[in-house]
C-alpha cells in the first residue's frame, strides 16, 4: 500500500490514497464524488451520509467477523464503510488514523 498523505496538504493530494482504494461497483456521479470528498476531509461515514443523510463520524466498530471502519448510532451499527475487517481493534484504529482502508460505496 502507498504511504498515506497528511490531511493538511493544501494541494488536495491527501485524498489520492483514499480515492485510489475505493471499492466501486460502477461510476460515481458528481454529487457522490463531492460527498465522498467531504467525508474523507471530515472523517465522516460516506455510507451513513448516503443511507441516513446525516454526517456521522467514522469509527472502529466490531462484529462477529472482526473489526471494521463504520459508524453507529444509539441503536447500534449503521454502516460498514471499510471493505476490510481486522482481527484487532488496534489494527483497525491504525488503518482509520492512517487512511489505509478501502471505502465501500454501497451498503
Amino acid at each position: 500500500m502507498s504511504t498515506p498523505q497528511t490531511m493538511n496538504d493544501p494541494s488536495g493530494a491527501e485524498h489520492h490514497g483514499c480515492l485510489s482504494r475505493m471499492s466501486t461497483d460502477g461510476a460515481m456521479d458528481l454529487e457522490q464524488k463531492c460527498m465522498l470528498n467531504h467525508c474523507i476531509t471530515h472523517g465522516s461515514s460516506f455510507l451513513a451520509v448516503t443511507i441516513l443523510g446525516e454526517d456521522v463520524a467514522s469509527e472502529v466498530c466490531s462484529s462477529a467477523r472482526g473489526f471494521y471502519i463504520g459508524c453507529t448510532d444509539d441503536q447500534g451499527p449503521v454502516a460498514r464503510d471499510s471493505a476490510e475487517y481486522w482481527t484487532t481493534c488496534i489494527e483497525a484504529q491504525k488503518a482509520l488514523d492512517d487512511h489505509e482502508w478501502t471505502q465501500r460505496l454501497h451498503p
